[in-house]
């Protein structure tokens, strides 16, 4: 399917992936809280949904911050990204 179908199942609580990601590679849509504010569902929900890639049951280490001091962080991966050939796939599947 084309990421704009399913991204409209991701809204929707589907977890998606892409063939090229290893089987247990995937997106999932969620609410960001802020840690170190008391800071209800609802205020999380105002600021929209995100998403996050994950790694099984855990955020995939893409997604961690990297306190690497090059100025070009894309050279080094530190900073999550999603490549135009993904963005334009027609193949994306839904996680069951």
């Amino acid at each position: 399917m084309k990421l704009e179908e399913a991204l409209k199942l991701m809204r929707e609580g589907k977890k998606i992936r892409h063939p090229f990601f290893d089987k247990d590679v995937y997106f999932e849509a969620c609410y960001i809280s802020l840690k170190y504010i008391d800071e209800t569902f609802e205020h999380a929900k105002e600021r929209g949904m995100s998403i996050v890639k994950m790694k099984g049951d855990r955020q995939h280490p893409d997604m961690q911050p990297s306190f690497d001091k090059c100025m070009n962080p894309c050279e080094h991966e530190s900073t999550p990204q999603i490549s135009i050939f993904l963005l334009m796939a027609d193949d994306w599947e839904i996680v069951e």
